[in-house]
């Protein structure tokens, strides 16, 4: 059952100033790996049929997750924010949208972590600009939405981990001192493996 589901209308009403004082102000700069990650979603045009990419990353090291799904629910936000806590643990600020994916199952799930979540401001890129980034890539480089071609899930997830595989273990960031962000993690003690960045498991 969604915490807050069957709030009292005190408790509600609390529930949505917490939200209100959650609101970015202004962009959070990072001062340790693990920090601020941030989260965003991807409509993927897909041969007349919907598909989202639900989509992470790692504002300090550049490390990013891919989740492929049919819907853009709650539910799969929060199937996409576990493999956030997965990778990168508890000790992290959340950053997203005001979507409807961000709140019930994903907003419960990170209430009982413990994980700050802040929203961004409406119409306030600036406040996310690391998964801006990353999506404009990944939309550029791997997606081919003028296929007419429908692509199932499991096929346009592994469509994506290759491409992670590129982004993680041979491509050079500028932000990053021209280090992969593998590289760069070696660095600073965390090691990043290759395997990790090819999902087993897809829910659609």
């Amino acid at each position: 059952m969604a915490l807050h589901r069957n709030l009292s209308k005190a408790a509600a009403k609390g529930w949505q100033t917490r939200k209100a004082k959650e609101r970015l102000r202004h962009y959070l700069k990072p001062d340790r790996p693990r920090h601020i990650i941030e989260f965003d979603m991807k409509h993927i045009k897909n041969g007349g049929v919907n598909q989202y990419a639900l989509c992470a990353i790692d504002t300090y090291t550049k490390e990013a997750l891919i989740h492929i799904s049919s819907s853009c629910t709650a539910r799969q936000a929060s199937i996409a924010m576990q493999k956030v806590l997965d990778r990168f643990g508890a000790n992290i600020t959340i950053v997203c949208d005001n979507g409807s994916e961000n709140f019930g199952a994903t907003f419960d799930l990170l209430a009982r972590s413990n994980v700050r979540q802040l929203f961004a401001r409406p119409n306030t890129p600036k406040d996310k600009p690391h998964i801006e980034n990353f999506i404009g890539k990944y939309q550029k480089e791997c997606l081919n939405e003028s296929d007419n071609r429908q692509y199932s899930v499991k096929e346009r997830q592994l469509e994506a981990d290759k491409w992670l595989s590129d982004w993680h273990f041979y491509r050079p960031h500028q932000a990053l001192n021209y280090l992969t962000p593998a590289e760069y993690c070696d660095t600073i003690g965390i090691t990043v493996l290759q395997r990790d960045y090819f999902v087993r498991d897809v829910v659609s």
